[in-house]
């Protein structure tokens, strides 16, 4: 066993990898509502959305609803796919990168510019759901507050510290990215060159990482 890869450590790496996933998460979801007006990860509000669209007949709406939820779904599947035969996230965490990159060579707009963010968020959230113990997801938070209160509820936190901690890191990470999110679009003219930075790095960390045969989190 490496001198990183005690429990303790890689819970900690753990619960680090979560919380940066939910920052770029928070960061893409701000900048992106703020410039499309829709959510590229939290699905629930855009069904819902689509429904209210549908109703006041506005097509146009609709299709932005419906695309997004499309295309989270295809960027899961994506992820989902390049780890099925044992790979780590990192290849994952490069092609949500890339693909924020991508959207980030011209201004937000409708439905050109939605589709390949929200199946970057997608991609990210099915690169990788379980950190030490927890299963969780990074990029929309309902499931993880529904966790939490189990967690409290059940037995109290005290007999699950890592998850709460973890939990916990997620939500002020996302909140975090949020606000950021919301700062860069105000002042950069290509805020998501920040997150697709972020990812590459990220993925670069995690592919050198494996190649170095340390311990998965």
């Amino acid at each position: 066993m490496g001198i990183f890869d005690g429990p303790r450590m890689v819970a900690g790496m753990a619960a680090g990898m979560a919380a940066g996933m939910a920052g770029v998460a928070g960061f893409v979801n701000a900048v992106a509502y703020l410039g499309l007006h829709a959510f590229v990860a939290p699905m629930t509000g855009m069904v819902v959305q689509a429904g209210f669209d549908l109703a006041a007949q506005k097509w146009q709406g609709a299709l932005l609803s419906l695309l997004a939820i499309a295309s989270f779904t295809v960027g899961v599947t994506i992820a989902r796919y390049v780890r099925r035969d044992g790979r780590g996230p990192g290849l994952c965490w490069l092609l949500s990168g890339i693909t924020l990159a991508i959207a980030s060579l011209r201004p937000l707009d409708g439905l050109a510019s939605l589709a390949p963010i929200a199946g970057a968020l997608g991609c990210l959230n099915g690169s990788q759901t379980q950190f030490g113990k927890v299963t969780l997801n990074t990029t929309f938070l309902t499931g993880n507050l529904e966790r939490l209160g189990e967690a409290i509820g059940d037995r109290g936190m005290q007999h699950r510290p890592a998850q709460v901690a973890c939990i916990a890191s997620i939500i002020l990470a996302y909140l975090a990215g949020a606000t950021a999110g919301a700062v860069a679009d105000r002042s950069l003219s290509a805020p998501l060159l920040i997150p697709a930075a972020a990812l590459a790095l990220m993925g670069v960390v995690a592919q050198v990482r494996r190649q170095l045969g340390s311990a998965p989190i």
